[in-house]
């Protein structure tokens, strides 16, 4: 054998293994930086490059955008991350892009242009450079370049194993760039097919040559090894088609039976195949037939373990439709299963489904207090702890955070889902043990029934998630069965929630004002400022039409800060009794707006604007405002009070009714509800 046909099989080995580990890192790889990098190692192997850079290009924008550029300095390789503008006209990028791969190789007494510089680290130019473009069919992917500070370092071959080791990755960044996981998913399974089929090509670790009229097939010694089981091994169709596993034996022979019949000029299949140790793995046959007078004669090919491969894939599949922490399945494979069994309610009358949507009760305060693994572990103990609850037919999620689902199919009626729904609650209501502490949670449940015809798994999600809402707002620890007047409500809180914004802008509000009496001398001392909503479609709205609303979007800050600076602007226009004492003005104020950063400043801003005297101005809150109260509510209290502003607690009595707070806060004014003294009278008699 000659030196330069030794020094060629070497190369070959050199490309071929540098292309199975490069697959194999490609598999692993999620994101564009990631398969980047793998590339330019892949590219060093082969052509021992100086400097190197891939840019992604957007057909949107017009645009190249910098993903990994290194370049040598100091001896070092450093990351770069130039800026680049639109497609300059005759750029090397734009030109690769357009016309394909070229080679420039710069001649030693040559001086280069400092706008023909391309490195990033130094000064001087690159003597040997190659651009290739990343194409995925007709879409552009982007531009490759690798350079060498060598003089005459590459050849056209070079050139031509620099693209297709551009194409080869071109389809792994459409896949790191996937929408979803379940989208990367299905971009890995496509790219590794073709992944593997290149590598195949490149790979004689099972070739064999299969004389179809005498049914013998020769092997090469490397096939004799991984197959052989140590008997009297004749090597033939006979001995193959033993060795494929049964339930893919008769498949695969009919196949490779029909592409001959056909005068196919290549065949290939997948299949598991024993091994010399008795095990099954997965293998790829790949077979190009040969032909005399239209019959099939001969057919050679190379036969391809592909378990690892198979293994990723399942993996992926896997870590597609499942949640990480639980094992349960996630969202993705909820809607898929929902549709499914909403698809066969359709196709049979008998045929229902329910869906239960759990929210957790107090994990948040596990979070807090044990710490986020705590939450965790409670997390998995949940997961099960429902499985232990349901038939093992039925189809347990986790949607994140602490939010899970389950899929009842083939309900007799309501009750089965209620049962199911009780089950969990009971079970849930009983203490985990995590960190050595028992931890108690508890969950609120939301059941959608296929009854309702929904059509879409989201449809029915949707309403599970209503119900689960409105059982958290009944009292936690409870189920309810959605109907249709919830939806209703929850469309009224977003057409409410949207009217309100536009409110805000558009100043409808209003205020009305209630006196406020001194009893003994049936004088007015002063008004009670009360809003209502001017709206242009259902005419003045009282508060209960909308401040709960406000609560739960955070627009109250914004409507309390108005009606704060109304009343105390209007408050100035009224004329002062004869007493001489002028008259206070009241505002309502909510726990909310009370927790607001900015709301103490913001009360100081108004008085100081509006000129009024801060002892005219009574700020009315409720008992829940003083049971929340943290460390910074307090001292906002005393930073109130300190400057003139009065307190009063509204309808004291109906919340908790602790006196102990009237001595740790400044309180002017308790206004007592009825309710509270009404108390007094029974537990009298």
């Amino acid at each position: 054998m000659h030196l330069q046909d030794v020094s060629g099989e070497r190369r070959q080995a050199q490309i071929q293994q540098t292309f199975r580990v490069l697959g194999n890192n490609l598999i692993s790889a999620v994101t564009t930086n990631e398969v980047a990098t793998h590339m330019l190692n892949a590219a060093d192997e082969l052509f021992q490059w100086g400097c190197a850079f891939i840019d992604l290009y957007s057909q949107e924008t017009d645009k190249f955008e910098s993903l990994l550029t290194i370049d040598e300095v100091d001896g070092k390789r450093v990351v770069f991350k130039p800026q680049y503008e639109q497609l300059v006209p005759g750029s090397k990028t734009q030109r690769a892009l357009e016309e394909g791969a070229f080679l420039i190789l710069r001649e030693p007494d040559v001086s280069v242009p400092a706008t023909s510089i391309v490195s990033f680290g130094n000064d001087r130019p690159s003597a040997s450079l190659m651009y290739v473009p990343m194409r995925r069919g007709s879409h552009n992917v982007g531009v490759m370049s690798i350079q060498s500070y060598r003089y005459d370092a590459y050849t056209d071959a070079d050139l031509s194993l620099l693209q297709e080791l551009a194409d080869y990755c071109s389809t792994s960044f459409e896949r790191a760039n996937a929408e979803s996981k379940a989208a990367q998913a299905e971009a890995v399974l496509l790219e590794n097919q073709k992944r593997f089929d290149l590598v195949m090509r490149a790979s004689n670790d099972s070739v064999y040559d299969y004389n179809i009229l005498t049914g013998d097939i020769w092997w090469n010694q490397n096939a004799r090894q991984s197959f052989s089981t140590g008997e009297t091994d004749d090597w033939n169709r006979v001995w193959w088609l033993a060795q494929i596993h049964p339930d893919d034996r008769e498949q695969i022979n009919l196949e490779l039976t029909n592409a001959m019949e056909q005068t196919a000029q290549s065949w290939s299949g997948e299949y598991r195949f024993r091994k010399a140790q008795g095990s099954y793995g997965n293998f790829l046959d790949r077979g190009y037939i040969s032909y005399e007078n239209g019959r099939a004669v001969r057919m050679i090919g190379t036969l391809m373990d592909i378990t690892a491969r198979k293994q990723a894939e399942e993996q992926l599949r896997h870590g597609a439709y499942h949640d990480a922490l639980t094992g349960l399945p996630n969202r993705a494979m909820l809607i898929e299963e929902v549709n499914r069994s909403l698809a066969r309610t359709q196709r049979r009358q008998d045929f229902n489904i329910g869906l239960l949507f759990l929210d957790l009760d107090r994990f948040k305060m596990v979070n807090d207090s044990l710490g986020h693994a705590a939450g965790d572990e409670l997390l998995v103990l949940v997961a099960h702890a429902i499985k232990e609850c349901v038939r093992p037919s039925d189809l347990v999620g986790r949607l994140g955070g602490d939010e899970f689902t389950v899929l009842l199919d083939d309900l007799a009626d309501e009750q089965d889902a209620i049962a199911v729904a009780e089950r969990i609650l009971r079970r849930l209501q009983m203490p985990f043990n995590i960190q050595k502490n028992d931890v108690f949670t508890g969950t609120s449940i939301g059941i959608a029934l296929s009854s309702s015809r929904y059509t879409t798994a989201d449809e029915m999600l949707r309403d599970a998630d209503t119900a689960m809402y409105r059982a958290k707002v009944a009292g936690k620890g409870r189920f309810e069965i959605f109907d249709l007047g919830m939806h209703a409500k929850v469309v009224y809180g977003l057409q409410t929630e949207n009217d309100l914004r536009r409110a805000i802008q558009a100043e409808q509000f209003v205020l009305h004002y209630q006196p406020l009496l001194n009893l003994p001398t049936r004088q007015i001392i002063g008004f009670e400022a009360l809003i209502r909503w001017n709206h242009p479609e259902r005419g003045l709205l009282p508060p209960s039409e909308f401040i709960d609303t406000a609560e739960e979007t955070g627009l109250i800050s914004a409507i309390g800060e108005w009606v704060l600076r109304t009343a105390c602007t209007e408050a100035l226009q009224w004329e002062t009794p004869a007493n001489g004492k002028p008259l206070e003005i009241s505002v309502n104020v909510s726990a909310r707006q009370f927790a607001e950063a900015s709301f103490v400043d913001a009360v100081e801003t108004i008085l100081q604007e509006t000129g009024l005297a801060p002892n005219r101005l009574n700020l009315e809150i409720t008992e829940s405002l003083l049971v929340e109260a943290s460390t910074q509510r307090t001292t906002d209290f005393h930073r109130l009070k300190a400057i003139g502003i009065n307190f009063h607690l509204d309808d004291f009595g109906t919340g908790y009714s602790s006196l102990s707070y009237l001595h740790k806060y400044p309180i002017d004014v308790l206004k007592i509800d009825r309710s509270f003294i009404a108390r007094f009278d029974k537990e009298i008699d």
